[in-house]
């Protein structure tokens, strides 16, 4: 079957391990590996017990953006959640982020904990820990369509059921009932993946393309915490070369 294929292993690199079962050396039929399961299975899982924001100061106001809106400023920040390998679910892993400022107190990016390691849930996680930081009239600027849609049905008062991730959805209803004044939080739509020449024919905002860029990157980075071991990834890979 192999040889029909056009398809050989590299000298020495032939499977001896797991993976070496009598479907593959007979057959060419590639087990899944069981560490990729595993690996999975050895993530965190998710807390919702959020911490409390650290102190903003007077030395943090130059470093914030500001915009007026209906009569009144809000600070500016933006949110993103990624996934390393997004289009490989058994590798997937996701993070994600807030950035206010070139280090700014507020700033936050984390991992996404738990076996359900998709961007969506990344993209909407980073608000539980935003909404604690609404000390002031906050506005976030967000690229996923459908989390600015439910946020801002659940800052009207509406109530939001999705298929996916309503385990999120209720948390964060529950974290806006708690708030002294929803009011102060808004959240709005802002393109993604646009460049400094996108601003200058203006695609998009200045102040939006920046927070936007720097917190993709934030939330790039750290999606990569939990990446499985090398081996692991390059093992899939040949199988899916099969």
């Amino acid at each position: 079957e192999l040889q029909k294929r056009n398809f050989t292993w590299p000298e020495g690199d032939l499977p001896t391990d797991v993976l070496a079962t009598m479907a593959f050396l007979c057959c060419g039929l590639p087990n899944e590996d069981p560490r990729l399961d595993e690996a999975l299975g050895d993530l965190p899982p998710e807390q919702m017990n959020l911490a409390e924001p650290p102190r903003r100061t007077r030395e943090d106001y130059p470093k914030e953006t500001w915009k007026r809106r209906d009569g009144k400023l809000w600070l500016q920040c933006a949110s993103d959640g990624s996934g390393d390998f997004p289009r490989e679910e058994r590798l997937r892993r996701c993070g994600y982020a807030v950035y206010y400022g070139p280090d700014h107190p507020w700033n936050l990016d984390a991992p996404l904990a738990g076996q359900i390691q998709t961007v969506p849930r990344s993209e909407l996680r980073i608000f539980c820990d935003i909404i604690p930081r609404v000390q002031v009239p906050t506005e976030v600027a967000c690229d996923c369509l459908g989390v600015v849609t439910g946020m801002q049905q659940l800052l009207r008062g509406q109530v939001v059921k999705r298929a996916d991730h309503q385990d999120l959805w209720d948390k964060i209803a529950e974290l806006i009932q708690g708030m002294d004044d929803p009011t102060q939080l808004w959240v709005r739509k802002v393109k993604a993946h646009l460049t400094r020449e996108d601003v200058r024919r203006g695609k998009i905002d200045a102040d939006d393309w920046y927070l936007n860029d720097k917190v993709d990157g934030m939330a790039k980075d750290v999606g990569k915490t939990y990446r499985p071991a090398q081996d692991i990834i390059d093992g899939l890979h040949r199988r899916i070369a099969c």
